[in-house]
């Protein structure tokens, strides 16, 4: 999320608004302001749930996952698959499908998460957005990790600015193991937002 709040700056306004609307603020030690986030605050951040969830679509921190076919099927593109085979597919082709996701699937949306009432979208197949897998294999952990992500994004945005190095590599090179990561890492000026 840090690096697309450093290519997308107009957001940063649009999180901040949110922020002071939402969040309970208690003035904590050397200036620092300390945000209350709930589960019930989360729920109402849509712009922060939805960066987080653009994020994650095109970045997903899982590369590619696979799985064992126990039986002979048939896949919705029509290619057959034998039962004992390995069947693995690339997370993040699936969530830059136009098909799914249309001709700007490529692109940094976050408002494409956000349905005509202004909630977070929840008419999404997590079979077009595999970032967290799928039913019944859907991540246990997956509300937590929106929580404490939303939560830390909180905290930065309301007391510090951020943005990246002029001398980061542009675009990032990234490394691909078990999880994908920054290669060079990603270096960021921090600086203390005057209080408001």
């Amino acid at each position: 999320m840090l690096y697309f709040l450093t290519q997308h700056p107009e957001w940063e306004d649009i999180l901040l608004e949110e922020i002071r609307e939402h969040c309970e603020v208690t003035p904590g030690t050397h200036s620092i302001l300390i945000p209350t986030v709930s589960l019930d605050t989360c729920r109402n951040m849509t712009y922060m749930v939805s960066f987080f969830l653009e994020t994650l679509r095109l970045l997903p921190p899982v590369y590619m996952d696979s799985k064992f076919v126990v039986n002979d099927c048939v896949l919705p593109s029509g290619g057959a698959v034998k039962g004992g085979s390995r069947c693995a597919y690339v997370i993040k082709t699936i969530n830059c499908n136009p098909e799914y996701w249309g001709e700007d699937a490529e692109k940094f949306n976050p408002r494409r998460w956000i349905n005509e009432q202004g909630k977070v979208r929840n008419d999404i197949s997590d079979y077009q957005y595999p970032t967290f897998n799928a039913m019944p294999r859907l991540c246990l952990g997956k509300r937590m990790a929106e929580l404490e992500v939303v939560t830390l994004m909180t905290f930065l945005i309301l007391n510090f600015k951020l943005t990246l190095d002029p001398a980061f590599q542009k675009p990032p090179a990234f490394a691909v193991g078990i999880t994908i990561s920054f290669r060079d890492g990603l270096p960021l000026r921090i600086t203390r937002r005057d209080p408001e």
